[in-house]
């Protein structure tokens, strides 16, 4: 069993987790989750905090599918968009005049946000 000091980028192991998701779907959640830790606390510490988030925000949807395949494809969606406000974002810097109309209104839409509402313990 691959230790998260012994797995590098490159050398990621499939037939390993396959396997081990086969065998012991438990064990391999919970060897999934220590390196998802070990790879965030790897990062900047600045960018820690978001990258939390977005792996929270990725179990909950996760949780919320009916199926493996589901989930991925829910992932992938995700990714998807990312990687589509990132090039809308990147064509902006380098040629804002060759944006579409889509385009611009992406780029001026307000970021999402929400108010975050505290609730006082109760006693009894």
């Amino acid at each position: 069993m691959p230790n998260t000091q012994d797995i590098k980028n490159d050398a990621f192991d499939f037939d390993y987790w396959k396997e081990l998701y086969e065998s012991d779907p438990v064990a391999f959640e919970a060897k999934r989750e220590e390196l998802l830790k070990h790879e965030i606390a790897k990062s900047p510490e600045h960018l820690q905090r978001r990258l939390k988030g977005i792996q929270f925000e990725l179990d909950a949807k996760r949780r919320l599918c009916d199926s493996p395949l589901e989930s991925c494809m829910q992932m992938s969606s995700q990714m998807w968009d990312s990687f589509d406000l990132m090039r809308t974002n990147l064509n902006a810097l380098a040629r804002p005049e060759a944006l579409t109309e889509e385009e611009m209104l992406q780029l001026q839409k307000p970021a999402e946000s929400a108010t975050v509402l505290r609730f006082e313990p109760t006693t009894h």
